[in-house]
């Protein structure tokens, strides 16, 4: 499994440095060889994402000032880009937590669990 995780690579977009900061060290603390790509515009993201393939998740932020983060995930279907998208988000909006399953994507409160992360990974 750990394997597997190792050859992802975690594409996290949030606003919040702080917030970034801790998800990265976290994910690094039981996976040392993960490679892990920030962004804090929506937009620089969307191009990255655009021109790199891979094999990668997504941990994406609801409430960022300039996209939301369900307006990014639609700017991803509209571009066909095929993804695996995990809300992280310090939101406790149920509504938030529906829509996440209408969307198709999971949905984890700040701060990371790289444990329940795992588990998410392995049941896709």
């Amino acid at each position: 499994m750990n394997e597997l995780l190792n050859k992802l690579e975690f594409i996290i977009l949030d606003d919040d440095k702080g917030s970034n900061f801790l998800t990265e060290e976290s994910i690094l603390d039981e996976l040392p060889n993960a490679s892990i790509r920030t962004f804090y515009k929506a937009i620089q993201c969307l191009e990255y994402l655009t021109l790199n393939n891979g094999t990668r998740i997504l941990l994406i932020d609801i409430n960022m000032p300039s996209i939301t983060g369900w307006e990014f995930i639609k700017e991803l279907q509209e571009r066909n880009l095929q993804e695996r998208i995990i809300i992280l988000t310090a939101s406790s909006n149920e509504d938030d937590k529906i829509r996440a399953t209408k969307e198709g994507v999971h949905f984890m409160n700040k701060p990371i669990n790289v444990e329940e992360l795992k588990m998410i990974i392995s049941r896709d």
